[in-house]
């Protein structure tokens, strides 16, 4: 009697549990409906604390949480699930992505080295990501293999000729580099990340024909597009036209608060002894976080331009410039401000 009373009880409490759980799931697809953020983690936190060993719904709410841009919280949910099962690999994939969303492109290697070879479907992905991590922290040549063996699952990714491509770029493989642009925009026409690489890849390796035409055929379908214009004011900058590179510049003015806006206008004004709208770029691009070798160029173009305009009154930037030892500063310095 009394073991048939404790079985009544333990089937009655599992009862209780299993209604619980089903209530915790349907208010947590109650509010993934009204896209409420706070409710959605406090049910995702009931359903873990219903049972903590299970790694599901750490999982989703990791996953949740990097769908929010809350990359570090979710990291710490990726790593609990990992602490549980050392061997779930989807956590792995799902961490190291969350790395690269945050730059931290080593530590993101190292999760996706760990769960490469596990599983075909995601070995894909693996494949592709930890290329662009390892593009990222100047590891070409692995670039390079890992695009090889991602292209073996997917031959028709647009996207992996790309990174591949841009890697040969950086170890001078122009050859290379140029038939996985091609093949990149081979199967997407309107690739626009390959067609404007394919247009620096041509600058670099001294194509200037081939890159004006390509230019020319590029700007015809959009030739209002704010990065457009700004991409072949950039191409022209590169092929020291900067009388066309100006044009493409300044429809981009007012629109674009980028360092590397008003650092290609500002040089481009500054080559085409513009002084004063030079000088209102460059200036800007002291706001960003330089290089050393950056702030030194712009304090000497600054300097320069300001010598033109009024002598020595540009002489405070050029000292600025010379400290941070650009050789040059010092001639300018010593012929306009002595």
């Amino acid at each position: 009697m009394i073991r048939i009373a404790l079985m009544i009880s333990i089937l009655f409490k599992s009862i209780i549990a299993f209604s619980q759980h089903e209530e915790s799931v349907d208010s947590l697809n109650y509010y993934i409906k009204k896209k409420d953020k706070s409710k959605i983690i406090e049910y995702y936190e009931k359903l873990i604390k219903s049972n903590p060993r299970a790694t599901g719904y750490i999982l989703y709410k990791g996953a949740y949480l990097y769908n929010f841009g809350m990359y570090k919280e979710a990291i710490v949910e990726f790593s609990k699930a990992i602490e549980i099962n050392p061997n779930l690999i989807d956590a792995y994939v799902r961490r190291a992505n969350t790395y690269m969303a945050l730059l931290e492109y080593d530590s993101s290697i190292i999760d996706f080295t760990r769960a490469v070879g596990k599983h075909t479907y995601q070995d894909s992905i693996i494949y592709k990501y930890r290329a662009v991590a390892n593009f990222y922290i100047g590891n070409y040549q692995s670039v390079i293999t890992d695009c090889d063996s991602a292209l073996w699952y997917n031959a028709f990714d647009k996207e992996i000729y790309s990174v591949r491509a841009s890697a040969k770029m950086k170890i001078k493989d122009f050859k290379g580099a140029l038939a996985d642009f091609n093949s990149a925009i081979q199967i997407d026409k309107d690739y626009l990340i390959a067609i404007q690489n394919r247009i620096f890849l041509y600058i670099e390796n001294g194509n200037i024909n081939i890159a004006n035409i390509e230019i020319d055929d590029y700007i015809k379908t959009r030739p209002k597009d704010l990065s457009s214009n700004f991409f072949l004011g950039h191409a022209y900058f590169n092929l020291k036209n900067y009388e066309k590179a100006i044009k493409y510049l300044d429809a981009c003015k007012g629109k674009l608060n980028t360092l590397e806006f008003h650092k290609i206008r500002g040089l481009t004004n500054y080559y085409l002894v513009n002084d004063y709208e030079a000088i209102k770029d460059l200036e800007i691009t002291l706001k960003f976080n330089l290089t050393n070798s950056d702030k030194a160029m712009m304090y000497y173009a600054i300097g320069v331009c300001k010598n033109n305009i009024q002598p020595q009154s540009g002489c405070t930037d050029l000292i600025k410039s010379l400290n941070t030892g650009v050789k040059i500063a010092k001639q300018e310095y010593d012929n306009e401000c002595k």
